[in-house]
């Protein structure tokens, strides 16, 4: 989505100009906040999650293999929304 800040009351608008789709400047401090506060979150999640196994912790290999290929997936997956959150707050910081 492209953001508009009108430049006399500060209020950010859709590209679309639509009226009900708009921000005050604290309005838009917070949704920026809430943002923040989701990548936060999702960085939280990923610290969190396992790390791969090694023979010391799951002897069985297919069984190892097993679990680091979820790991990797799952790791991934929590990477993967950073990378996205990121962007989205860069551009919501732009405007």
């Amino acid at each position: 989505m492209t953001y508009l800040r009108d430049p006399e009351t500060g209020n950010v608008y859709l590209e679309a100009d639509n009226p009900q789709a708009a921000w005050t400047p604290e309005e838009w401090t917070a949704y920026i906040a809430g943002w923040v506060a989701e990548r936060q979150s999702i960085q939280e999640q990923l610290d969190g999650q396992p790390v791969e196994a090694d023979e010391t912790k799951i002897p069985d290999e297919g069984i190892r293999n097993y679990y680091n290929s979820q790991v990797r997936e799952w790791r991934q997956s929590y990477i993967d929304r950073l990378i996205v959150l990121d962007a989205e707050i860069a551009e919501l910081k732009e405007v």
